[in-house]
């Protein structure tokens, strides 16, 4: 296996996206793309016509239901060749390891992007805004991941109005505070969900049912910091009372 995989970089499936006009030549997203760059509305959405599944040599990638292409994870091979045919290059490959990614490729602004598809980037910036971690910022109207500062936390997912930011990671753990607790509120201050409550010096909270899973909690924990036997915020279901 490579060490990268192919992304689909586009999320206008035959529900969210527009269609202009009906597309009656050849078959193909590279001769649709010759008559006004294809049937859809956006200028950057996928035609769907499967020059990517044609060009695979390991059966990794195929044509959904939707209309939007979908990736084998575990059977590409990072090899290019579906990056390399497709006419909107909305296919890249990134590291296998990565897990939120921006499912569109479209430089058009907020307004446009409304109007040919309902979950396309508007580049409202809320996901560069809310990142702990410098990962995300909006280039020429689209967000983009820097996938060597992304820790996958999830908190740009969660904050991104028209949920075209996918997250590989369908469940993370959501996270308990232990009776190790000192109370210095760190973990108050960066919760991106207030999820957790509690007074200065006293046993702080978690509401299990609004936590994400960030763990940028535990991050800045102090106790877990110094104390990694003891910690103080873990992932539900691994604390043990004998520690």
């Amino acid at each position: 296996m490579g060490k990268n995989i192919a992304f689909v970089k586009c999320s206008g499936d035959k529900e969210k996206a527009t269609v202009s006009y009906k597309y009656e030549g050849i078959r193909t997203c590279e001769a649709a793309n010759l008559y006004n760059a294809g049937p859809k509305m956006c200028f950057y959405n996928c035609i769907g016509y499967g020059d990517c599944v044609t060009s695979c040599n390991f059966d990794a990638i195929e044509i959904s239901e939707k209309g939007l292409p979908v990736v084998n994870d575990d059977t590409c091979t990072g090899c290019g060749a579906c990056e390399e045919v497709c006419p909107k290059s909305i296919i890249e490959m990134l590291p296998r390891d990565s897990k939120v990614y921006v499912g569109c490729v479209s430089h058009d602004i907020g307004r446009d992007v409304k109007k040919s598809c309902t979950i396309g980037c508007i580049g409202c910036k809320l996901c560069e805004k809310f990142c702990p971690h410098d990962a995300v910022h909006v280039v020429d109207n689209i967000a983009v991941v820097d996938q060597e500062k992304c820790v996958s936390c999830g908190i740009c997912v969660i904050k991104c109005p028209t949920k075209v930011i996918h997250d590989k990671i369908k469940h993370r753990p959501h996270m308990t505070i232990t009776p190790n607790c000192i109370g210095c509120t760190k973990c108050v201050k960066v919760c991106p969900t207030n999820c957790i409550t509690g007074e200065l010096k006293g046993q702080h909270r978690i509401d299990a049912e609004a936590c994400i899973g960030c763990a940028e909690c535990v991050y800045v924990c102090p106790i877990n910091k110094n104390k990694p036997n003891t910690p103080a915020i873990i992932p539900i279901g691994s604390f043990h009372h004998d520690h």
